[in-house]
């Protein structure tokens, strides 16, 4: 997973901004392009120290804060044509608020926050290893 987000949050912010050089896209896409790409790599944070624009862990001071406040009000007024509103666009506002909720009220501003922690890629390596230590059993017990 961790793979798959630095991959479409990077591919598809330089595909946005190549389509808004082209002319494809309206010049006001490249924000959005940023937007995304920086809500990516902070949803995907790793690294003590990243050279990455929100790449690095989340702290109490770090500018993560600031930014997911731009990018929540940015995506609340985001409205693709056609439609009142995405539900993807609601998600990535929920997550927002959820993110700072775990960090603050439920886990008591700890340290920091690796949020490449919080996906299911731990909880399926854990049951790959209880499937494989199974052996090749179909339908294994207890």
């Amino acid at each position: 997973m961790k793979l798959a987000t630095q991959v479409l949050s990077h591919s598809v912010s330089a595909a946005m901004t190549v389509l808004c050089k082209l002319g494809v896209l309206a010049i006001g896409h490249l924000a959005t392009a940023e937007v995304f790409d920086k809500l990516f790599n902070c949803f995907n944070s790793y690294s003590l120290d990243s050279s990455t624009h929100n790449h690095h862990v989340i702290t109490k001071t770090s500018a993560h804060w600031q930014f997911l406040e731009m990018a929540d009000e940015y995506v609340m007024k985001l409205t693709p044509p056609g439609s009142s509103s995405l539900p993807c666009l609601n998600r990535w506002r929920h997550n927002i608020r959820a993110l700072e909720i775990l960090y603050f009220e439920v886990l008591g501003e700890p340290y920091c926050l690796m949020t490449n922690r919080l996906n299911q890629d731990c909880i399926e390596s854990f049951f790959c290893q209880i499937r494989v230590s199974g052996g090749s059993q179909d339908n294994p017990n207890a």
